[in-house]
């Protein structure tokens, strides 16, 4: 049986999670807490990032690794277009969710209001807080502009982009 190590507020996690469902794919989840540096977790990725898939006895480390794998493993649900085009925007599309995205909006609102309270680390920053909801409002404006254009964030269909997006901006919630 696959197992993923997750934390359920980390965008990889879940954009793991999402990508695992999306092919149909059973799983079981084993919820991390990486700031506590848990000894199995490193065994599986010595840099201690989530998320981790253990599949067909290889364990499988970081977002990108991880859904790479699953399209190469698991062909039958395509989440990735065939042209070379369409694939370096999706790819574009992701790296965007998680440089600018995550540094702009998840570094401000997940950090304050969920990493804080998860990490014992004190009270939120309410201008951090409000900052990040400024940027978040800019990052809509850019999302809308695509999807006007667009059924997906990168093209027609439903894509790794898609899902990326979907899990960085829940994160937000």
């Amino acid at each position: 049986m696959r197992r993923l190590h997750h934390w359920p507020l980390d965008p990889g996690s879940r954009a793991a999670r999402f990508a695992l469902a999306e092919k149909g794919l059973d799983f079981d989840l084993e919820e991390e807490r990486p700031w506590l540096r848990p000894e199995p977790l490193f065994r599986l990725n010595p840099a201690g990032g989530l998320p981790v898939l253990q599949d067909n006895g290889a364990a499988i480390a970081e977002m990108r690794p991880v859904l790479e794998y699953l399209e190469d493993a698991y062909p039958g649900q395509p989440l990735m277009p065939r042209g070379a085009v369409e694939r370096a925007e999706v790819r574009r599309l992701m790296g965007w969710f998680e440089l600018k995205y995550d540094g702009e909006v998840n570094a401000y609102l997940l950090h304050e209001k969920l990493e804080k309270r998860a990490q014992s680390l004190g009270a939120p920053d309410p201008q951090a807080i409000r900052d990040g909801r400024d940027h978040l409002r800019w990052h809509m404006d850019y999302l809308t502009g695509l999807l006007d254009e667009r059924d997906g964030l990168a093209g027609p269909r439903f894509t790794f982009a898609d899902i990326v997006g979907a899990a960085h901006l829940s994160c937000a919630d």
